[in-house]
């Protein structure tokens, strides 16, 4: 992997926003914190939504679609290590904070979320089909 260490190291982010509206958006509870392990993850499936991962690295909760860019894997699976996941298919890498791939095979960006927790639940803006792949699933529109 290159180092990218300090282009995906954690921002702490404020955890101060409320599992309820993010500019006139619905957040959407994705899982209680204590369910994610620390350097883990956790694969969500909320309704009308692909399934995302959740990831615990560094002190910090990251949120991305489950599906890598370049395989369809689950990056769920994979290992978190220094800011990144690996695929656990072919070893490609991303940036847990910007979604960008650190690792060949990987080349396509995954989508990242803003995660905010609140009373214990981890939660980011509901994703509308406008912004993203969700309508189908998946993001072989993408590739």
């Amino acid at each position: 992997m290159t180092d990218t260490r300090a282009a995906c190291a954690p921002k702490h982010l404020d955890s101060s926003d409320a599992c309820g509206k993010s500019n006139d958006r619905q957040l959407l509870q994705l899982c209680r914190a204590e369910d994610v392990r620390r350097a883990g993850s956790l694969r969500v499936e909320p309704a009308g939504v692909a399934p995302l991962a959740v990831f615990h690295a560094d002190d910090s909760f990251f949120v991305t679609e489950d599906a890598c860019s370049h395989g369809d894997a689950s990056l769920s699976e994979g290992m978190v290590s220094d800011g990144q996941v690996e695929c656990p298919w072919h070893s490609g890498a991303f940036c847990l904070r910007t979604g960008e791939p650190t690792a060949f095979p990987a080349v396509l960006p995954i989508r990242v979320y803003p995660v905010s927790v609140k009373d214990g639940f981890i939660c980011i803006a509901r994703p509308v089909p406008d912004d993203d792949v969700y309508a189908n699933g998946t993001n072989a529109d993408r590739v």
